[in-house]
């Protein structure tokens, strides 16, 4: 009976020395801390400038390609057709005339200016043809603003700086005054509407976001509602130019960042039913369960935000074991 109680003494010292070559204890580390999310998106443009025909004709040529950015003042594209060249060519014919009945007013003045003078004439007859003079430019600057709309009709251009888009004619199609031709996507209106999955209460109005490939950005807009899959949705701005109408980008907003804060090993913290986490701290008198705070996890370390010092000697391997097995009956716990 003696041998039995020996024996199983024993046993148990063994046992206990078993767990104890289990165990690793460190101190905590000073870490970097930052949290992201993943967010994806898609180039929208909230404004839009319609290209509209100013006069009835045909397209006869397409300058700008759909899709290409284009300045303010470039030729989009260019009108004609048999009626547009019939007036333009009876307005041409038009200002031709006035052109040499004006030279022809300009001698007839100079010479009633001369005959004046000689008392050859009289002033009445001067000041006819000054008027006349007058008259005939009138006419012949009227004739010229009628040729600059009809020019106008014919060769398109660009508003607005922007992405030509939308085209809706082709070579050869016939347009009304006001047909809408296409669209310019003004190059400084482009936003990302864009889905994420933050955790529910986080700010984020104002994060700084990564756009793959596009450098940087930030949301300048939450959207109420959210998606059928529970996503909230954001409006993105972009740092710099470059982004296209429709086109699908992706990359992450920055949520917290934390730096040098306490931090333990992943697999020193161990989480109860209830989802406390708890550190095993050795101490003078054996090893001791605390419970703890956590907060951010990053490439297999936890941050620490409360109920651990940077002196606690912590078990860093071997956590899981201590909790489960039997812990209270192999080690003295202070609780």
């Amino acid at each position: 009976m003696k041998f039995k109680l020996i024996l199983g003494v024993c046993l148990l010292g063994l046992s206990v020395q078993a767990e104890l070559d289990g165990i690793r204890v460190a101190k905590p580390q000073r870490q970097d801390f930052s949290e992201t999310v993943r967010w994806y998106g898609q180039v929208v443009n909230r404004n839009q400038t319609k290209v509209v025909a100013l006069g009835t004709g045909r397209v006869e040529s397409i300058v700008a390609k759909e899709g290409a950015f284009v300045k303010k003042g470039d030729l989009l594209l260019t009108i004609g057709g048999e009626l547009i060249d019939s007036y333009k060519a009876i307005s041409k014919a038009r200002i031709s005339a006035l052109e040499e009945r004006i030279k022809q007013n300009q001698k007839m003045v100079t010479i009633q200016q001369k005959a004046v003078e000689q008392k050859l004439a009289k002033y009445e007859t001067l000041v006819t043809a000054e008027n006349e003079g007058t008259r005939l430019g009138a006419e012949l600057e009227s004739a010229r603003q009628e040729l600059k709309q009809l020019n106008l009709i014919c060769e398109i251009h660009a508003s607005v700086a922007g992405v030509f888009a939308d085209r809706r004619v082709a070579i050869g199609q016939r347009v009304q005054l006001g047909d809408v031709l296409g669209t310019i996507l003004p190059d400084v209106s482009l936003r990302i509407r864009a889905t994420l999955f933050p955790k529910v209460g986080t700010p984020l109005k104002g994060k700084i976001v990564t756009i793959e490939r596009f450098g940087k950005g930030s949301i300048i807009c939450v959207l109420p509602q959210v998606t059928a899959e529970g996503a909230t949705m954001v409006w993105i701005e972009a740092e710099k130019t470059g982004l296209k109408p429709g086109q699908v980008v992706s990359g992450s907003v920055l949520l917290a960042e934390h730096q040098q804060v306490l931090a333990v090993p992943s697999g020193a913290v161990v989480y109860d039913d209830a989802g406390q986490a708890y550190l095993f701290l050795k101490t003078v008198k054996g090893y001791e369960k605390r419970a703890v705070k956590t907060g951010l996890i990053s490439k297999g370390w936890i941050e620490i935000t409360s109920g651990l010092a940077e002196k606690d000697k912590l078990v860093v391997q071997g956590a899981y074991e201590l909790f489960h097995k039997n812990f209270n009956q192999l080690y003295k716990v202070v609780d």
